[in-house]
């Protein structure tokens, strides 16, 4: 659960657990980059990743593996764009759509205006943006880890 930055670079977005009773719960947090005191972004929510603008934050509901939504920055009613075991959503570089990988390995695009989903490839990958029309879909595997894993792209 990697921490993002804001389109700025100023502010990192980050998942930090809460245990309540034998629960543990995550909330997303900002922090400036050069220091300073944390702020609660979102209750119950895990994988914020900001829109290219900051307008707006990405993030799956509590613990990860649950639905994705999207909410204004600064707080808000979320919006909810896809349902399942979701992880790593990630922006296309000009805010229209969000990649993400459903849990099971499949990668799919979600158009942020309509909701339109599309399943890109089916096993194993993480998404991330080359540019808005190109996802490269990167293995999270063993080799990959160790620098073996092989790259492929997808092009809208």
């Amino acid at each position: 659960m990697s921490p993002t930055f804001d389109p700025t670079g100023d502010t990192v977005l980050y998942n930090m657990p809460t245990i309540e009773g034998e629960q543990e719960r995550y909330d997303l947090w900002s922090v400036p980059v050069t220091g300073g005191e944390p702020t609660l972004v979102r209750r119950a929510a895990t994988f914020g990743d900001y829109s290219p603008d900051g307008n707006q934050i990405a993030f799956v509901e509590d613990g990860g593996f649950g639905d994705l939504f999207v909410a204004p920055t600064a707080g808000g009613r979320a919006q909810k764009l896809a349902t399942g075991e979701i992880v790593v959503p990630r922006w296309s570089p000009d805010g229209t759509r969000i990649a993400y990988n459903d849990g099971s390995g499949g990668v799919y695009v979600v158009d942020v205006r309509t909701g339109e989903r599309t399943l890109v490839v089916e096993s194993g990958y993480l998404p991330v943006w080359v540019d808005d029309d190109t996802l490269s879909r990167s293995p999270y595997t063993e080799s990959s880890r160790r620098g073996r894993g092989d790259v492929a792209l997808w092009r809208s």
